[in-house]
């Protein structure tokens, strides 16, 4: 009920507005995002053979209304002049390997994620680099990545000062996702948002494969503890920073507090 004014227009979004789905999706909301076919570019894949190479290939974006668009379920697009990987929904243990049947995996959302949408993505954002040209700017990786969740912490690694609702023993359980963990593995993005949690919270940049990456996550809007739930950058495309530069950001970098495995 909320987006029906805006898309009936007759409310208007001010900027371009881009958004990821969660599991938190209404059911209304759910069949939206589901609405959209093929030619729509509601994310919808070709099943690909076992071990089967792709190049790198851009996401198309489902527009919703006037400056709204979905970015789908997993993928890479270009906005603004950025590369911004995405991965929409959460880890589900029961169909990470094993998706319900096929057509649910091609739908364009669902709230849950497999692991086929990952290869996807990894091969689309750069994370594969057998597969990314010598010419390709994702040789660099990308700009953003936008996951719902948080990436699983690595047990090897001292436990980051995490807020206190995430420090107890059942929060830690249940804290960060090991898919997500394995895409910050291997795709190298300058900046990765999250959300999920309900609250504000930064790490220092880590080492990824090319550069650094720095971890934000966000609040919800309108949270009672009044937590952030937006950030401003003014970001320098990747792809046109120098190399020289990029490896001096991985240099100074602490190392990777996620498992990437």
């Amino acid at each position: 009920e909320e987006l029906r004014p805006y898309l009936e227009g007759t409310k208007n979004i001010p900027i371009p507005t881009y958004f990821i789905g969660g599991k938190e999706t209404g059911e209304a909301a759910t069949e939206l995002l589901r609405m959209s076919d093929d030619s729509e570019g509601g994310g919808k894949t070709e099943k690909k053979e076992m071990n089967e190479k792709t190049t790198a290939q851009p996401a198309r974006v489902l527009k919703l209304a006037e400056n709204l668009s979905f970015l789908g379920r997993q993928g890479r697009v270009d906005i603004a002049g950025l590369s911004v990987a995405f991965l929409s929904g959460r880890f589900s243990p029961e169909y990470f390997m094993n998706p319900p049947d096929y057509e649910e995996h091609l739908k364009p959302y669902n709230t849950w994620y497999c692991d086929d949408h990952l290869d996807d993505l990894l091969d689309n954002a750069g994370g594969d680099p057998d597969i990314v040209p010598a010419n390709s700017p994702l040789r660099k990786g990308v700009d953003l990545l936008l996951t719902s969740e948080w990436p699983q912490f690595d047990e090897k690694f001292p436990l980051p000062d995490l807020p206190e609702s995430l420090s107890t023993p059942e929060a830690r359980e249940t804290l960060g996702s090991p898919a997500v963990g394995a895409l910050v593995g291997g795709i190298a993005t300058r900046y990765h948002f999250v959300g999920s949690h309900d609250l504000y919270y930064t790490l220092s940049p880590y080492r990824n494969r090319v550069h650094s990456t720095r971890f934000y996550a966000l609040a919800g809007i309108g949270n009672k503890e009044k937590q952030k739930s937006m950030k401003a950058f003014s970001i320098v495309p990747v792809a046109s920073m120098a190399d020289s530069e990029l490896k001096t950001m991985h240099k100074e970098a602490e190392a990777n507090p996620f498992d990437a495995e």
